[in-house]
């Protein structure tokens, strides 16, 4: 049997983890570098802009926070949380999906936080991305398939949209948050 006093204390914690959620600054992001890639297509990778020292340290904090948070989860369990805000067209992440399971053994770009598949082909609703809290050198394309397919596959919507955030992704052995959508700025 739950006591009222443990269906208290859950709500106020489930509180203080929407609290903190709103509290995490927008990390402002820059194009690094672009590079073109098939059927005309264009794959843009970004880097935090400003001071970079100041925003890790913002998200090893937010990384610490949430690792507090999600007391009952284990890095790598790839938690989807789905979202109906900055949602990409499914379709248009199946171009970044093709490429990052391309390029599965390649280093992205040294502090590059977020790429993006951008199809000129299209008017609208036109990229679709996936980002990390930070980055790391270890780090490989293929290591973001798993949460963004799975994020793909729990998130996309009847009228075939997607977006969402994953939480407890390890990305070579450092347990982070990675987002898919058609927004580079997902956290």
């Amino acid at each position: 049997m739950v006591s009222s006093r443990t269906v208290r204390g859950a709500a106020t914690l489930a509180l203080l983890s929407i609290a903190n959620a709103a509290a995490v600054p927008t990390r402002g992001l820059e194009v690094l570098r672009e590079e073109p890639y098939t059927n005309n297509s264009t794959i843009v990778w970004y880097a935090p802009s400003g001071d970079t020292s100041t925003q890790q340290q913002q998200q090893q904090q937010h990384s610490r926070s949430r690792r507090v948070q999600t007391a009952g989860a284990a890095c790598g369990d790839n938690l989807v949380t789905c979202t109906s805000r900055a949602l990409a067209r499914a379709d248009t992440c199946s171009g970044l999906f093709e490429y990052l399971s391309a390029k599965q053994t390649t280093t992205p770009p040294r502090d590059s936080v977020a790429v993006c598949w951008v199809n000129p082909d299209s008017p609208d609703n036109n990229q679709c991305c996936t980002a990390w809290r930070e980055y790391n050198s270890g780090i490989r394309l293929g290591y973001l398939l798993g949460a963004a397919t799975k994020t793909w596959g729990q998130c996309k919507t009847g009228n075939g949209l997607v977006g969402g955030v994953t939480n407890e992704v390890n990305l070579n052995g450092i347990c982070q948050s990675q987002c898919l959508g058609n927004s580079r700025e997902c956290f």
